[in-house]
C-alpha cells in the first residue's frame, strides 16, 4: 500500500504524524512555517485521511507502512514527529525499527502507556480511561464527525477559541476508514512503550501541554527521565492541541531541534 503525504520546502527533512480520526491537513500551518529552512512530509497515517487501511489495524503494522514508505522515498536521516497516536505511531516504529531512517524522533503530547496497569496508575491521571474508550467505540461508527469533535473539543484549553480549527479537525473523520481506525484506537490503548523510550537511541524532543486532557505532570515526568537524549517542552496554558494553541513557539522548538540534531549527524 502507498501513503498519502504532502511535500514542501527543502533542507534537513521533518516528518509529521497526525492525531487520531484527522489527517495529515492538521499539519498545514506548520508545513508551511518549516518549510522556509526543512524539507517537510505530512503523511496521512493508514486508514485516515487517503491512506489505505494497514493489512491488520494493530500498531506494528502501522510502523511497517512507515518503514515501507521512508525506503520507497530513500529517506535515510529523519526527525519523525507523532503528536497524539501519531506519537505512539513513532514509539511503535523505533520499537520495531530502531533509529533506522531516523536521526531525531519528536513525542507530542502523548502517553507512552494509555492504559491501566497496577505498575501505571499514575499514568492514568488523564481523561483517558478505559470507561472513555468504551464509549468512543461505541459511538465511532455511528457519527465519526461527531465524536472527533467532542474529543479534539476536548484537546484544547479554551475550545471556544478554536471552534473553527476544531471543525477542520474533526472533518477529516469522514475520511477515516470506519473499521480500522477505531480498532487502531484500542490495539494502541493496548501497548506499552515505556521500555522503548528508556531504549531511543537518537535525540527526543518531548512536547507537552501542561493544562493536556491526555497527559500529565508524572507522564512528562517520566518521559524525559527515561529518555537517554530527551529534551522536554512545557507549553503553558497550553492542552493536547498545542501546535494550534502556540504555533509559533512549537514551529520554531521543531525547527531548532532539527537544525541541532542535523550537525550531529
Amino acid at each position: 500500500m502507498a501513503l498519502a503525504y504532502d511535500e514542501y520546502g527543502s533542507g534537513s527533512t521533518i516528518i509529521l504524524l497526525h492525531g487520531w480520526g484527522t489527517s495529515r491537513r492538521a499539519w498545514t500551518a506548520q508545513c508551511s512555517a518549516l518549510a522556509n529552512k526543512h524539507h517537510v512530509y505530512a503523511v496521512d497515517l493508514p486508514g485516515f485521511g487517503q491512506s489505505d487501511p494497514p493489512p491488520e489495524p494493530t500498531m506494528p503494522a502501522v510502523a511497517n507502512e512507515i518503514h515501507l514508505w521512508l525506503e520507497s522515498q530513500s529517506i535515510t536521516q529523519a526527525v519523525m514527529i507523532g503528536w497524539s497516536i501519531g506519537g505512539s505511531a513513532v514509539l511503535s516504529y523505533c520499537e520495531h525499527y530502531g533509529d533506522d531512517c531516523l536521526n531525531g524522533v519528536g513525542i507530542v503530547d502523548v502517553s507512552p502507556k494509555l492504559g491501566a496497569s497496577p505498575d501505571w496508575e499514575l499514568g492514568e491521571g488523564t481523561t483517558l480511561g478505559s470507561d472513555i474508550l468504551d464509549k468512543w467505540v461505541q459511538e465511532w461508527g455511528k457519527n465519526k464527525t461527531g465524536l472527533a469533535h467532542e474529543i479534539y473539543s476536548m484537546g484544547f484549553r479554551c475550545p471556544d477559541q478554536f471552534a473553527s480549527v476544531i471543525g477542520e479537525l474533526a472533518a477529516e473523520a469522514e475520511f477515516a476508514h470506519t473499521e480500522a481506525a477505531i480498532a487502531l484506537l484500542v490495539d494502541a490503548f493496548s501497548r506499552d512503550y515505556r521500555e522503548t523510550v528508556r531504549n531511543l537511541r537518537v535525540p527526543a524532543l518531548l512536547l507537552y501541554g501542561d493544562e493536556s486532557s491526555s497527559s500529565n505532570a508524572f507522564i512528562r515526568g517520566f518521559m524525559v527521565g527515561a529518555a537517554r537524549q530527551g529534551h522536554l517542552e512545557v507549553f503553558k496554558k497550553s492542552g493536547h492541541c498545542l501546535m494550534f494553541e502556540n504555533p509559533d513557539r512549537f514551529t520554531s522548538v521543531l525547527s531548532k531541534f532539527t537544525d541541532d540534531v542535523a550537525k550531529k549527524a
